[in-house]
């Protein structure tokens, strides 16, 4: 994939800032959260998606644009939560699955639908 050569070209040693040994290790950081946030969206980049709010807040992405860089604390966050509404999400499709009451199903698949909804939010804001 085009992204990981990408990341691949741009985790070199001589792109990491020297000022303090901090920065090196926040310039390291900084790259892996973007290379899991490309796993997600398919392009590898250290500033993510800059037309999104992102004093929004994590799953509101979208209602205000802005041309600001997301922080890196907040590309960690949106990861961790969109591995935990994917988590949430499979657990409710094996519950659905399992689920012999038409009614429950209807209201598993409903919310099955909601959280890919926030998940495709999240994966936006990457």
């Amino acid at each position: 994939d085009s992204w990981k050569k990408e990341f691949l070209n741009d985790f070199c040693v001589t792109n990491f800032s020297y000022h303090t040994f901090c920065d090196f290790y926040q310039d390291m950081v900084n790259r892996i959260i973007a290379l899991n946030c490309a796993v997600h969206t398919g392009r590898y980049s250290l500033t993510g998606n800059e037309s999104v709010n992102y004093e929004a807040g994590i799953g509101k992405a979208g209602s205000v644009e802005t041309k600001e860089a997301p922080p890196p604390e907040y590309r960690f966050a949106a990861l961790k939560e969109l591995e935990k509404l994917q988590q949430e999400r499979d657990e409710i499709r094996n519950l659905a699955r399992k689920e012999k009451n038409l009614g429950t199903q209807v209201q598993l698949n409903t919310k099955i639908k909601q959280l890919t909804d926030r998940i495709e939010a999240v994966r936006a804001s990457l």
